[in-house]
């Protein structure tokens, strides 16, 4: 992708393949309008945005946002990102992430810096969705899967958990006589066997 950092006698802006990612008149009705899509009344989530522009927006995000929500920003060009944490100007906000990610590397991401809540939501910035349009198809696609296994995950040890604490104590009083697998290595090599019951 070509990108184009550019600038009028009032604003920076900037293109990517002859797109404007962000408006050359005025950047500030535009971020209003996008900060009207966010629910800021969200608690413990993970609000994923794709689509980092100028960064702008941040600052406004960072006063607005609840102290138990994380913000990633996923920007598919590492050029702007590097633009952004330039600017002496920006700063890196606490509970907010920007990231040149896939959106495999986002859940990755997510699990490893224990951010992957169970409620997520994505919002596309400005123009980006008509750009980067498989890439975002991607996204929603995983966060989406990733959303369903956790509920299903939850709701699976909720309706069992009475069932699976009683097989635990049940099974407890058998422990000193168990065998480990391990001491029965190449003991039968050779021998013909029937497994009546694998376990788990």
């Amino acid at each position: 992708m070509k990108v184009e950092f550019l600038k009028n006698e009032q604003n920076n802006y900037i293109k990517v393949n002859n797109h404007l990612l962000t408006s050359p008149y005025s950047p500030k009705d535009e971020i209003n309008r996008f900060l009207k899509q966010i629910n800021f009344k969200l608690r413990n989530s993970t609000i994923i945005i794709f689509g980092l522009g100028t960064g702008q927006y941040l600052k406004d995000i960072s006063m607005l946002i609840h102290k138990s929500n994380s913000i990633i920003v996923i920007e598919p060009e590492q050029e702007l990102i590097e633009n952004y944490l330039l600017n002496k100007k920006n700063n890196m906000f606490e509970n907010i992430h920007i990231i040149n990610s896939t959106a495999d590397e986002l859940i990755k991401f997510l699990e490893n810096n224990n951010l992957n809540s169970r409620f997520k939501v994505v919002y596309c910035y400005m123009n980006y969705r008509n750009i980067y349009v498989e890439l975002y198809k991607q996204i929603i696609t995983s966060v989406r899967n990733d959303s369903i296994l956790k509920l299903t995950n939850e709701a699976t040890t909720k309706h069992f958990e009475k069932e699976f604490t009683k097989n635990i104590f049940v099974n407890y009083i058998f422990n000193e006589f168990d065998i480990a697998i391990n001491a029965l290595k190449n003991k039968y090599k050779n021998i013909p066997a029937l497994i009546v019951s694998g376990g788990p």
